[in-house]
Formats: structure tokens, sequence, C-alpha cells
């Protein structure tokens, strides 16, 4: 019995599992060691070692036999357990302790989960001054790193890739040997793929999967390592650290996955009705026309005069011309804040208006617009100190409330603020995690923090939904818990174009997989805007909106495609209504697709010509309209059903039509098995005068009922929308739908296309208050 018995854990332990679409891996436990090798199609990609501290194994001892168990997971089914126990001897820096490690390889979903735990406190700042003896940043080290992963040259296809530091930017590709795991800024997951597949690529996470904010993965001399930050200074008995380690194949496809499951983790919800993720808006962000900061104080502030009448003008035109914008933000110059030249000149005193930019207050908006607000970190002398205790940065750059006493807080804050007040911005967000010194050095405190103001923000009569701008990877894997936490910047600021628009595509994919809306932030409808005000001789414009913005119907495209906040930041009597209405319904309801647009993955694989190609989707109840977008593309590019995600069968049949094209031809009708179904190009394209890119935006429309192709909305970016239809049913005769309500009655035209003679079919819906509304077309 005892042979038999040793014969089922060793196989249980060499467990080979598949993922769907058929990428084979091994996941091979060593008792000697502790790690778990990680085995994809037959090559080793990462080999497990010992759990190291102070970047060691060699004080590291096992004190039991490892013990091997069987059990089931609500997510990820059952599992293989291997637990270790060990012992850290005592040295110079640090006393000894034990914790231990358990691998679970899991047998219905493709991955392993690793982890540390302690029975006992264990005081990290020794372990700190162990890691500072061997001069490192103990801010990127761990006090126990487990797993500890040796990563492989071969095969030399292997890239890896994460995203790391304030708005989640994309690091890498990178040969395994070069790459940087990126440390604190990042905590989150680092990707791993073959990228001489042209498509399903071979693709390996590795993701810490609780306390994010304190964790540190990195990676020098070829090896992966994970771990709880050095800079903390007490890890509590009973902390538990967990890492996932998932495979799939595609890019896309597996971090999709990865997220997917993350979600059912922490039973992931967001604000369903968040305005700024839902709602067309109107911003004063750096860019805007109206972005009136001025930190060296050089430049007139009131050139326009009062704000609180430039605020009040713009509604009379918003009202006038029926534009329905929803919300307005308001960013770092309208509360009382520093009132010296300083680093710290965006914090805040008082979350009001400034008595001097608005002497009458605040402006006054319709009944069903609200106000967004912009509250960076807090100045030291804020009106507050006498009622709350706050943190600081050492330089006091940065002060934000104890953590202990965040939801009182912002209770207070929010509940006291403007009214209607829908929605709150929190900047430079990653700056404060990484030098407000409590939130480094206590294991929950940042956690606390945000978590206290997330349920302050639930608990407003009306729900304020919360931006997270300037934020790292960890800080949105923590918001999987914090339903408040709706969207967050994914790109630089709109003053500079280029680096506002090129990064979306690829920092998307991390917001898309953890159900965060990615933000574009603020566009201009037109570029012809008046002159801005002149700064002194020598000096650099005061406003963002100095540069002129050129490229207004692609920022309105990218803007809607996002699934994040859609916000203008014209002039006075300088909005373009007709293009900014191609983003939203009458009552400002934004008609988005189902996922923010991301890169394609060949972009990483075999690559792309110079320029950007992403895709997105929109999911009417299982139909599926594939939308993808090239921008200033070098050459054209081959689009195949594997560039499409999710991805469609071979049996599928699509309409291939390019936007702002109404000719419809025998030749764009293709069938899911060919092996080109459209060649992207932006050669074709038109460039206005004024514009710095051109465009090509094509939507894959399937045959429905074997006879047609819903056309959708006329006069839309996203003309099929599943935020306008739903119940879209067809056979031989008839194609009918569902029209969503509206707090604005409307008349709306819907075509669709007859297969096989492609004839044009179309017909007027009302739309109503309240109330759907069905719709049918039928086969002449």
């Amino acid at each position: 019995a005892s042979s038999l018995t040793n014969m089922l854990l060793l196989l249980l332990l060499l467990m080979e599992c598949t993922s769907t679409h058929g990428v084979h891996f091994t996941a091979n436990v060593n008792k000697s060691s502790g790690g778990v090798d990680i085995v994809i199609d037959g090559s080793i990609w990462l080999t497990g070692l010992s759990p190291q501290v102070g970047g060691t194994s060699n004080n590291i001892k096992q004190v039991s036999a490892p013990v091997s168990d069987s059990g089931s997971d609500r997510v990820y089914g059952t599992y293989t357990s291997t637990l270790f126990s060990w012992n850290v001897s005592s040295t110079s820096n640090t006393t000894g302790f034990r914790f231990e490690t358990t691998v679970k390889v899991f047998h219905d979903t493709p991955c392993v989960i690793l982890e540390q735990f302690f029975p006992d406190d264990v005081d990290n700042t020794l372990l700190h001054a162990w890691e500072a003896t061997k001069n490192l940043n103990a801010s990127y080290t761990q006090g126990v790193a487990y797993p500890v992963f040796q990563l492989h040259a071969t095969p030399s296809s292997v890239k890896a890739m994460c995203w790391a530091d304030a708005f989640s930017y994309l690091h890498g590709p990178s040969n395994v040997s070069e790459f940087d795991a990126m440390g604190l800024s990042n905590g989150g997951p680092v990707l791993f793929y073959n990228s001489s597949a042209r498509y399903n690529a071979s693709s390996l996470i590795v993701s810490p999967l609780n306390n994010f904010f304190t964790s540190v993965p990195t990676s020098s001399d070829g090896v992966l390592k994970s771990g709880i930050n050095a800079n903390v200074q007490l890890v509590p008995r009973g902390t538990r650290y967990q890492t996932v380690v998932h495979v799939g194949e595609g890019i896309t496809d597996t971090l999709m996955q990865y997220g997917e499951n993350l979600q059912k983790v922490y039973n992931t919800t967001r604000i369903s009705d968040d305005r700024a993720t839902t709602k067309l808006g109107y911003f004063t962000d750096n860019g805007a026309y109206y972005y009136m900061y001025d930190p060296k104080r050089i430049c007139d502030q009131l050139t326009f005069g009062p704000m609180d009448n430039v605020m009040n003008t713009l509604v009379e035109q918003f009202n006038k011309d029926k534009l329905p914008i929803n919300y307005f933000q308001l960013d770092d110059w309208y509360y009382p804040g520093c009132e010296t030249v300083s680093h710290d000149h965006m914090c805040v005193k008082n979350l009001t208006v400034n008595s001097t930019l608005f002497p009458s207050g605040w402006p006054k908006i319709n009944a069903n617009q609200s106000w967004m607000l912009y509250g960076p970190f807090w100045c030291i002398d804020n009106v507050y100190t006498n009622k709350y205790n706050f943190t600081c940065s050492e330089l006091k750059d940065y002060c934000q409330v104890q953590p202990s006493q965040s939801e009182e807080f912002f209770s207070e804050v929010f509940g006291s603020a403007v009214s209607p007040f829908t929605n709150y911005e929190v900047d430079f967000f990653y700056d404060q995690i990484e030098h407000i010194t409590a939130f480094e050095s206590d294991l929950d405190s940042a956690f606390t923090w945000l978590q206290g103001m997330n349920d302050a923000a639930l608990r407003q009569n009306t729900p304020v939904g919360l931006q997270l701008c300037m934020a790292h990877p960890a800080a949105f894997l923590t918001a999987l818990s914090l339903p408040a936490i709706t969207n967050g910047r994914a790109s630089g600021d709109y003053m500079s174009p280029s680096g506002n628009l090129a990064p979306l595509g690829d920092n998307a994919l991390f917001f898309a997989a953890v159900n965060i809306a990615p933000s574009k932030d603020v566009w201009w409808s037109v570029a012809d805007q008046p002159h801005h005000r002149d700064p002194p001789a020598g000096e650099i414009g005061c406003d963002g909106s100095s540069q002129n913005k050129t490229d207004a119907e692609l920022e309105a495209l990218v803007a809607t495609l996002t699934t994040g906040p859609v916000a203008i930041g014209d002039a006075i009597n300088h909005t373009n209504n007709s293009l900014v209405m191609m983003t939203c319904t009458r009552d400002g309801t934004l008609l988005q697709p189902s996922k923010p647009i991301t890169s394609i993955d060949a972009r990483f694989t075999v690559g792309i010509p110079s320029g950007h190609l992403w895709q997105t989707h929109s999911n009417i109840n299982g139909v599926i309209f594939h939308h993808m977008l090239a921008i200033s593309l070098a050459a054209g590019f081959n689009i195949t059903r594997y560039d499409l995600w999710p991805m469609p069968s071979e049996a599928s049949v699509f309409l291939v039509k390019e936007y702002n094209k109404e000719n419809l031809e025998a030749s764009q009708v293709v069938e899911g098995s060919q092996i080109v179904l459209a060649n992207m190009t932006t050669a074709t394209a038109t460039k206005c005068t004024t514009c710095a890119n051109t465009f090509s935006y094509t939507t894959f429309i399937p045959r429905v009922g074997g006879k047609w192709f819903f056309l959708g909305e006329e006069g839309k970016f996203v003309s099929v929308s599943p935020k306008r239809f739903n119940n879209l049913t067809g056979n031989l005769t008839s194609l009918c739908f569902t029209v969503q309500s509206s707090t604005v009655s409307e008349e709306i035209v819907v075509k669709a296309a007859t297969y096989p003679d492609l004839k044009v079919h179309s017909t007027t819906v009302q739309v109503n208050h309240a109330q759907t509304s069905e719709a049918c077309l039928t086969a002449s």
C-alpha cells in the first residue's frame, strides 16, 4: 500500500495540464528545492529554485519532509499540493524564524499557485538591513523571496514583458536575459510568450495573487523573484503571500483568462452607472483649452475672465446646442492649494473652488449634470488637520490621511463637497505609494487607505466613481475588490498628443484584463481653437492647450473605443457637435464596444509595420462584431481570424466594412476559413491638412440567421454598441432587435444588409424614455 501511495503521489507531482486551446505544460515539483519547474511544449521555461532570504538560500533549511495533499479551490478547481516547512538560521543581521511554502498544481485550469505562509511575526527591518549590506535598493527586493525562478534562454524565441510605473506603461518585450520585472513599480503580472508563433503563441503569466501594494517582482542575472517588500517593518503571523502561474495560448487570451480568474477570486464588480465611464463629459485637464494651471506664477489665470463666468457660458452653449454634457471635470488649478512655488504646488487645502478664480463660487450647472473633482494629495496645512492625522512623504510633498481614518475622512470630504458630485480623480498615485513611508513600511496601510476611500465613495447617496491617475499595476489589481474604482489613466496627458495616443493599445491590455476602463484623457473636437495666452519671453506656455491639437476625429474614435471617459476640452463656441455626437446617444450615454481596444498579438510576435494596429469587439447577446483600428501604418498588414479576439470559428461569415464607406460589394464578404480576412492599411486613407496621423477603422460584421449583416445605427463610431442594442436574432425572412431605453427620447436610423445581394434595408426606431423598443427588418 505504501509503494502504491508513493507512486500515486509521484504521478500527481508530475502533473501535465492542457490549456483550452492546446498548450501543453507540466508542473514538476522538486521536493528537494521546494521549487516547481514549468515546462511549456516540452521546453523548460522556468526552473523553480529554493526560497531566499537576504538574496540567498544558504541559511534556509527544510525542517521536515514535504507533505502532499489534495483539495479543491472555488475558482481554479481541483489541485494537488505540496507543503514545505523552512527554518531560517540566525546571522549577525537577522534573527532566525520559520515559514512555510506551498505549491498547488491545478488539474481543471492551467495554473499553479505558490504561497508563502508566516506562522509567527517576522521583523522585516532585519531583513531590510541584510539587503542594505548587499548595496541593494530595499524597495525593490523581497524579505522572503518565493517563488524564485531561473529563466531559460531556450527556446530563444521566448520574450518577456510587464506593465509598471505611472500609467501602467508596458515595459518590453525583451529577451529573458535582459528582462527587468520593475520591482515595486509593477506589483503585477509578468508575461512570457513564444514570439516565433504568428498565432496562438504559448504564453505564461507570473503574478502576485494578493498583497499587491507590497509585492515586489524582480529579475536580474536570469532569476525572477517575488515576495513582500523588504521595507515592510513587520510581517504579522498568519500572513499569506500568493503567486499564480497561468499558462495559455495567445497573449490577449491568456491575459483575459488570467484576469477573469482574478475577478472571480475577488468577486469583482464596478459601479454600474458610473458617470465618467458611461456618459459624455467636459474636462479641464492638462491639454484642455481651459487648463488654467500656472506652477511658476508667471501667467494670468484670469486671461478669460473669472472662471465661474467661463464655466457658466460653457453650460449655456451646450444647452443651446443640445450637446449632452453630463459632467464637468475640474483639474489641479481650481482649488485652494499651496501658495508658494514648490513641488507640492498641487496639494489641496480644501476641496472647493479658489475664490480668486471663482469669485461668485461654484458655477451653475444643470440639474442633470454633475462634477468630477480632482484631489491628488493634501497640503500639510489643509483644513482638516485639526480633526484628522496625516502621513506625508519625507519632503512633505505628498500628504494623505492616516489609513485608519481614511473612510471617516473621505466620507466627510465627499459628503461636504459640491453637489451633485459623482466622480473623484486621485492623481500622482504611484508617486504617493512610493514616497509616503507608511504605505511602504506597513503591510496593509496602502490597502486600508484606498479601501477607506472606496467605502466612503460607495456610502454617498449617489456612489462616487474613482479614477486613479498615474497608477501602477498593483493599484488596479488592488481595485479588484474595490467597486468604486472604475477607470484609470492609461497614457500621458493630452498636452503631448503623441504620448497620449501611442501607448494606449499596449497599456490597455493590462487594463482590460482586470476590468478597469483605460482613460486617454481629454481631446479637442476641432483643431482651430482660439489663440492662447502667451508666456513671458523665454518661458514655456502655461497651458497644456498651448499646443495645437490636430487629430480630432481619431481622438474622438479612440476615446470611444477605450470604454473609458469620453470628454471634450474645447473653447466656448469651438465644438464640433456632429463629431461629438458620434460617440454617444442623445442623452450622452457613450456608445462603446464590449472591451477596451488593445494591440493585436502580432505586434509582439512576428511584428507589424511601424504604426499601431488595435482591436476590440462588441458583443450583442453572443453575436460578436470585431473592430480593427490601424493608425499610420507604414505598410499594409493582412488580418486573419487569429488576430481577432475572441477568435471566430472557421465557419464564420463576415461583411468587412470600412468606416465612412457606404457602398457594399461582394468582395467584402469573407469566410473565417480564408487565410486573409482583410488587409489593414492607412496608405489610402484621406489625411486632413492639420492631422498628424492617418487611420483606417474596420468592422467585421458577422452574418446572423444565415441571411443578415446588421449594420446598426447610422452616424455612430460604434454602430453596433451593446449600450444601444440587445436581443439580436435573425432568420431567412427577418432580423429583429431590441433598442435600449434612454432618458431622452430620440429617433434613430438602423440598417442591415441581406446576403448574398447586400441590399441595404433600414428602419427608423423611436427610442423611448425608460422603456425598450423592439424592431424588425424584413427581407423584400
